[in-house]
């Protein structure tokens, strides 16, 4: 017996969930990656460096608030000049970490190569275009705090 859902048609295509919110221009309530906490943290010292690979991300997470609680740091990735439809941030990365109140820490998150790849109908794999990257830090899908940009070769 042949499922009548065997074939479903996605027409958002790459643009569902928060992609789909940031594209169209609509804020939800609660964006992707939003979490109630007690505390306050801040970010800084942002640094992208070539590894292995791919690239490393590093930063620095603070907790600013007066009680101990955990944080949630986002790696997005946008290409800045694509040659197909991307979403305008793509979440490649992400650490949890709990610090006391005054705390912080060094968060390093390591982007693979294929973090940079899109899928490609003709050749049927996910291939790499070369060029300009942004890589940005976020509280959330809404809430981008840092961010720097590199070339992909």
């Amino acid at each position: 017996k042949r499922d009548r859902f065997f074939h479903t048609v996605y027409y958002e295509g790459v643009f569902s969930g928060y992609r789909g919110m940031e594209h169209f221009g609509r804020t939800p309530l609660f964006p992707f990656g939003y979490g109630l906490t007690y505390s306050d943290f801040g970010y800084s010292d942002l640094e992208v460096m070539s590894a292995g690979n791919g690239y490393d991300v590093t930063f620095t997470v603070r907790n600013n608030g007066k009680y101990a609680a955990s944080d949630v740091p986002q790696i997005y990735v946008t290409e800045c000049s694509p040659e197909v439809p991307r979403p305008d941030r793509e979440l490649k990365g992400f650490s949890k970490v709990k610090l006391a109140p005054g705390e912080e820490t060094t968060v390093t998150i390591h982007l693979g190569h294929d973090a940079f790849s899109h899928y490609d109908i003709e050749s049927h794999d996910f291939v790499v275009t070369p060029g300009r990257f942004r890589i940005t830090v976020a509280e959330n899908a809404a809430s981008p705090v840092l961010s720097a940009e590199i070339d992909v070769r």
